[in-house]
């Protein structure tokens, strides 16, 4: 009964290697041993199918020290079994311990930083014993955070010099291999407490899943590998399209638009891959981007892609909205940043009036002067602006008025504003503030976006305040 199971468990992650030919002849194989249950038997596998496969098997141990005792007990456990079966061994262990907060993270970059030392020094392959159990708490922990197809993916079978020969196993298939060759192994009190997400799911979610259908793990691993192969395909389309799009420095918009919106998306995804790590908010901005609903996108501190011609090129010199200028309020046309120019003018209340029933729509953006405050400035959000919409009644944070109004947040930085101290008086694209019109004012004050064509001449004001506005520059 041993051989028989044993040796089908062997043969089917040959197979399985072989698929995505995780090792060739001469390759010297370190497993990542932990002495769990599923490293013992990846070890045990592989040592088995050492001579078929024409590989060199040795293992590789890391002592987080996060445990104490334990984790010395660990790595004295995985040196004990590697003497046995005359396994090569390495421990590596961490210089410090780690931090208080984060300490899963933590120690996978320790882990996978000691991994990466050990093949540079080598030239090994390393082999990580995630499970098809492990694929299915990875798919559901990122759909949980909203993954895209690549997320959906899940843990690669391959992945630069890591395979992992235990994908399609599930973890009862582990156990009965345990059980029936009689292998010890020892297990991590870590991977028990609810206090980490992933194992809240492997008690609750997985259990509930089975239960509804016993053959959940197997079927959300299956789905994982169509997600992957789904992401070649999208992938090795999304390249294709990018060299038909390449026109110089940049990439044509036109031709990233025309595709289907998959295969575009995933394109931009690239675009933005090579400067900054790309999400659904990103790709969303890049897409308006394309369509020439926006100029430019600060995708990171050293990444601005802006459209220019059509084409959609990286800016060597990237704008920080912090070392934009502060402009003190007058009449006249401003071009506060690269992005945007505003024009500011003066009409008497009965010019004013009329202008804005002519207008209603391109120029409603007035307000009194009498209640504009003199140390008005233009500029750009800062920290602790405030602003309250018309007919609203009450002031909010402007960033959060931007989030309220769908402004994506790399666009947000570089719309102008003009405001007195932290109280925003007028904002791009929406206006005065509440408060600030009036019936019996003597001059109305004017400001938009300087695409506004009706009014290129400067106006003379004849109110009482003359060249004493606040809407007038003091020579």
């Amino acid at each position: 009964m041993k051989s028989d199971f044993c040796g089908w468990f062997c043969r089917r992650t040959a197979q399985w290697m072989a698929r995505f030919s995780m090792t060739s002849p001469g390759d010297r194989v370190a497993v990542a041993f932990s002495g769990g249950a599923d490293s013992t038997v990846l070890l045990h596998c592989l040592l088995a199918l050492q001579d078929t496969l024409g590989i060199r098997v040795e293992a590789i141990h890391v002592d987080h020290g996060l445990r104490g005792e334990s984790s010395r007990r660990d790595a004295a456990f995985a040196a004990d079994i590697c003497r046995q079966l005359g396994v090569p061994f390495t421990l590596y262990a961490a210089d410090s311990p780690g931090p208080e907060t984060g300490q899963e993270e933590w120690a996978r970059q320790l882990r996978y930083g000691f991994f990466e030392q050990h093949i540079r020094r080598t030239g090994c392959r390393v082999a990580t014993a995630h499970t098809a159990n492990d694929q299915a708490e990875t798919l559901l922990f990122r759909l949980a955070r909203g993954a895209s197809v690549r997320g959906a993916s899940g843990i690669l079978p391959v992945r630069g010099d890591f395979v992992r020969p235990l994908l399609w196993a599930e973890r009862s298939q582990i156990e009965e291999y345990c059980r029936r060759a009689g292998l010890s192994f020892v297990t991590d009190e870590t991977n028990l407490s609810p206090r980490y997400a992933r194992n809240r799911l492997r008690s609750q979610a997985l259990p509930a899943l089975r239960s509804a259908n016993a053959g959940a793990v197997r079927n959300m691993a299956a789905w994982c590998e169509e997600m992957r192969q789904l992401e070649e395909y999208l992938a090795a389309q999304a390249d294709t399209l990018l060299t038909q799009a390449r026109r110089g420095q940049g990439w044509q918009a036109s031709v990233l638009l025309a595709a289907p919106q998959p295969v575009g998306d995933r394109a931009l995804a690239a675009l933005c891959a090579s400067r900054a790590q790309p999400d659904r908010e990103k790709i969303a901005w890049l897409r308006q981007l394309a369509a020439g609903k926006l100029r430019a996108v600060q995708l990171g501190k050293n990444a601005r892609l802006a459209r220019s011609h059509g084409l959609l090129v990286w800016e060597s010199e990237v704008s920080v909205p912090a070392q934009e200028p502060v402009i003190p309020l007058s009449t006249g046309i401003f071009a506060l940043n690269e992005e945007y120019s505003v024009k500011i003018w003066c009409e008497t209340y009965e010019n004013g009036t009329n202008f804005l029933q002519v207008h209603k729509k391109a120029l409603n953006y007035c307000a009194d002067c009498d209640k504009i405050p003199s140390d008005t400035v233009l500029r750009v959000m800062q920290p602790g602006d405030r602003f309250r919409p018309r007919g609203r009644g009450v002031s909010k944070p402007l960033r959060k008025f931007y989030w309220e109004q769908g402004i994506p947040a790399a666009q947000r930085p570089f719309l102008p504003v003009l405001a007195s101290g932290s109280r925003v008086l007028w904002v791009w694209g929406y206006g005065f503030a509440d408060g600030l019109s009036g019936a019996s004012a003597a001059c109305r004050l004017w400001a938009g976006p300087h695409v506004i064509q009706e009014q290129e001449d400067n106006h003379e004001c004849e109110c009482e305040y003359g060249a004493g506005c606040p809407a007038h520059a003091v020579e």
